[in-house]
């Protein structure tokens, strides 16, 4: 019998869960390694990206439940269509076979009591999230996938680590605090892109999206250059265009990797992962 939703409320289950998820990411080879076999390779990159997936479905599931102030893990069951509705909406996975997987590898489908209390706990998800996250080898597992031209895997990790680092910007109040008060500075024109970037841990396009989600948009007068700073902006625009001679722009991986996030925001369909390894070759790495 798949495991259910009830069941992946309980703190039995969000523990093993978390077990298993650093015992896959850890058999995951690192760069000092001799790679296996692309078999066994694609196995273990699709073990980590269910995992993860499975940890998007608890945290999404507890949120709903939190919402609905569901207070039996019988009320949980006798809502479980509605909430798996809802789970499938906001993280765009489909619950069922999340769930189905889970049972196929192993993890436990606890016999709960209807009228046991549901004591869902946001603040030990975010540390359970924390620890995956923090373990998690982003840039290695997307290489390895591209390497086995296998670039969904890739982009189902990512999304399932966007939507963890998601819940734990929502629900952490340090996380919170730290996009509050960058926010404001960036608001104001104090603070640099690239600082904002590093500050929140993303890339300078998703860091300005977060940001206008919590209402830190720049205004028009913000943007505006000073006319100095704009003269040496034109200046080095026109030096680069004589000094190429007619000779199209060179290749440059921050170019594309921002046409594609832009295409991403206007079309829903981000295609980063298809961007491939190659180095950018006007930096020479």
């Amino acid at each position: 019998m798949p495991v259910s939703l009830p069941t992946v409320m309980s703190p039995e289950f969000e523990a093993e869960l978390r077990q298993q998820c650093l015992s896959a990411l850890d058999r995951l080879p690192t760069p000092e390694d001799s790679l296996p076999g692309a078999e066994r390779l694609t196995e273990l990159l699709d073990r980590g990206a269910q995992l993860l997936e499975l940890f998007v479905v608890v945290t999404a599931t507890a949120e709903v439940v939190t919402e609905l102030g569901l207070a039996t893990f019988g009320d949980v069951g006798r809502r479980a269509t509605e909430i798996q509705e809802r789970v499938s909406a906001v993280t765009d996975l489909d619950v069922v076979q999340v769930l189905q997987t889970a049972h196929q590898h192993g993890l436990p489908r606890s016999e709960i009591n209807d009228d046991e209390p549901l004591r869902v706990n946001l603040t030990r998800l975010v540390r359970l999230v924390h620890a995956v996250t923090a373990s998690f080898p982003a840039d290695a597992f997307y290489d390895l996938a591209s390497g086995l031209a296998l670039p969904q895997l890739g982009y189902r990790t990512r999304v399932a680590c966007e939507a963890l680092r998601s819940f734990v910007r929502r629900h952490d109040p340090q996380q919170r605090e730290i996009v509050l008060v960058v926010g404001r500075h960036y608001q104001r024109g104090a603070i640099e892109l690239d600082d904002v970037a590093t500050l929140l841990g993303e890339s300078r396009s998703d860091a300005i999206a977060l940001l206008e989600e919590h209402g830190f948009g720049r205004t028009v007068e913000t943007i505006r250059l000073p006319e100095e700073k704009r003269r040496e902006c034109l200046a080095a625009i026109r030096e680069d265009r004589l000094r190429r001679a007619g000779d199209p722009p060179p290749y440059s991986r921050e170019v594309v990797r921002r046409s594609t996030i832009a295409s991403e925001r206007i079309e829903g369909v981000d295609a980063r992962p298809w961007l491939g390894t190659e180095p950018d070759r006007d930096r020479g790495r």
